[in-house]
């Protein structure tokens, strides 16, 4: 790791590993996890070397056989993230959005974010940039001051309107982008992204499921993560075919 680095935080995140997963650094065993489908996340921090010294992550893995009765795979058949963090972040998967009111003309947003600090109580400044699918910034909001105990997480929330929504929907799936940003004395240490879908969905006693003010009539299928002769590796390419195919099957739902 370079010298720079000193002093943050560093983890590695598998999106899945199948499975009976050992992760090692440097020798040091950091963690087990028996189930190959979810992300998981460890902190290296401790066993790192600097300069020179090379690190080593070893993963063994013991697939079981007849697990299930579909082709499950084996290895590490998703990606693998390494993050470097200050001690003020954002917390791994840390942000929760959600729209608790949607109308024709404007949607009301709420974001809760948490906050990791893993150093002195500090304050934070929180200001969040919402921007649409071409990238164009629709809402960037005030810096909010937070104040942080030593090693501690806070959540914190914010609303804020969205005037005239593009909503998504299955002919239509436009999502926003919401970055987050974090700022101590008055240096930004951290971003984050997250995605937003704004839409409105009903469940009616006798018509059904409603989506943006209109009745849809689900039509999904169990769809499942492997790509045949291609194995279960994460191809971006055959997931993006076979989400075309189920499409041209008129199916909205996978």
């Amino acid at each position: 790791m370079p010298k720079n680095t000193q002093g943050k935080h560093v983890s590695v995140t598998f999106d899945a590993a199948m499975n009976n997963s050992n992760v090692y650094i440097n020798g040091h065993l950091v963690g087990h996890r028996p189930f190959g489908y979810i992300a998981f996340e460890y902190d290296l921090t401790p066993y790192l070397n600097y300069d020179d010294k090379p690190n080593v992550i070893t993963v063994s893995l013991s697939p079981e056989n007849f697990s299930a009765r579909w082709y499950a795979g084996s290895g590490l058949y998703r990606n693998s993230w390494l993050d470097i963090n200050d001690d003020i972040h954002v917390a791994k998967w840390g942000t929760f959005v959600s729209t608790p009111k949607v109308t024709p003309t404007y949607a009301q947003v709420k974001l809760e974010t948490k906050i990791n600090n893993k150093g002195e109580a500090a304050s934070t400044h929180v200001r969040h940039v919402v921007r649409n699918l071409a990238g164009d910034t629709v809402i960037e909001t005030p810096n909010i001051i937070h104040k942080l105990a030593a090693n501690s997480q806070k959540t914190v929330t914010q609303l804020f309107d969205l005037a005239n929504p593009i909503l998504w929907d299955t002919e239509n799936p436009h999502l926003y982008e919401i970055e987050t940003l974090i700022s101590t004395n008055n240096v930004i240490v951290d971003r984050y992204k997250t995605p937003l879908g704004v839409r409105h969905i009903e469940f009616k006693a006798n018509d059904g499921f409603w989506l943006n003010w209109r009745r849809v009539q689900i039509q999904g299928v169990c769809l499942h993560h492997d790509n045949g002769p291609l194995g279960a590796v994460a191809n971006h390419r055959a997931i993006e075919r076979k989400l075309q195919i189920m499409k041209e099957l008129n199916s909205n739902i996978t």
